[in-house]
């Protein structure tokens, strides 16, 4: 069979992060976009010259967004222990952590956050660091408590629900929410994630937590 194997959930989320559209990237290759469709269908071969034009489109390498037919895919074990160190990372809001077990084209979509302060899509290790630099100092956590719901391995993606209880230092409010995530590893590391959160809440805390700088503010003496 001729062709590259495309990685097409890898072509997707890129694109997406970008906010780009299947018309979008098209025009970008200078392609139909019935080829870009294609491409990002799961498991669809492509020929090199498609692959190239699609990765210049988005700035990234071609080898990023093909899969080796030989791929080493990690057991469901080895995977679910990856995702519990992953998750014990961010009960530690631990920055270094987090960012080590992404590749350096690692891709995270959150959907439902464009109206959200400091919560978009990343694309890199860069980005992810920014996104998480920015996060815990602003929500002021404590600590997360998690638990996970259930975890299910298909190939090299992981499917996880967790409920999480997120406390705020200063007036010790606790919150809590549930996340859904599904990983997708290449090798070790995780390629790309999409998660999908209780954001209604999480502006609710965003909210509280400006009210209490406003009230801190109103209260301090005039200079």
């Amino acid at each position: 069979m001729r062709g590259i194997l495309a990685n097409g959930v890898q072509i997707r989320s890129l694109r997406k992060a970008q906010a780009m559209t299947q018309e979008d990237l098209a025009s970008r290759a200078d392609l139909d976009v019935k080829t870009i469709r294609k491409a990002e269908t799961k498991k669809q071969r492509v020929d090199l010259s498609v692959l190239v034009a699609i990765a210049d489109a988005l700035g990234i390498a071609h080898q990023s967004i093909s899969i080796d037919d030989q791929l080493n895919v990690l057991t469901p074990e080895q995977l679910i222990a990856l995702v519990h160190q992953w998750n014990d990372a961010w009960l530690r809001c631990d920055i270094d952590a987090i960012v080590s077990m992404h590749t350096e084209d690692t891709v995270m979509v959150l959907p439902g956050t464009e109206d959200f302060p400091d919560a978009k899509n990343s694309q890199g290790l860069e980005e992810l660091r920014v996104f998480l630099t920015n996060l815990f100092p602003q929500f002021q956590i404590s600590e997360i408590d998690q638990s996970t719901l259930q975890i299910d391995v298909s190939g090299n993606h992981v499917f996880q629900r967790t409920n999480a209880t997120i406390t705020h230092v200063p007036s010790g409010r606790a919150y809590t929410t549930r996340h859904v995530h599904e990983i997708e590893f290449r090798g070790d590391k995780i390629a790309h994630r999409i998660t999908v959160a209780d954001y209604d809440l999480l502006r609710k805390i965003h909210a509280d937590i400006s009210a209490d700088q406003q009230a801190d503010t109103d209260m301090s003496p005039a200079e």
